[in-house]
């Protein structure tokens, strides 16, 4: 992930999940879309819940 991204993400954390997919058949990947407009793909083991 670029710099770019990760300076990004660490302005403000908090996104939302739009999207799921499968990644080498045994793990799920998610699509996080921050306030920013930013938009990438995570791990599940890369997110956590913000409550």
């Amino acid at each position: 992930m670029s710099s770019d991204k990760i300076d990004k993400i660490k302005e403000n954390p908090i996104g939302t999940i739009k999207d799921f997919k499968m990644t080498d058949g045994s793990g799920v990947g998610v699509q996080v879309e921050f306030e920013s407009g930013l938009s990438t793909w995570f791990f599940e083991d890369e997110v956590e819940l913000a409550q």
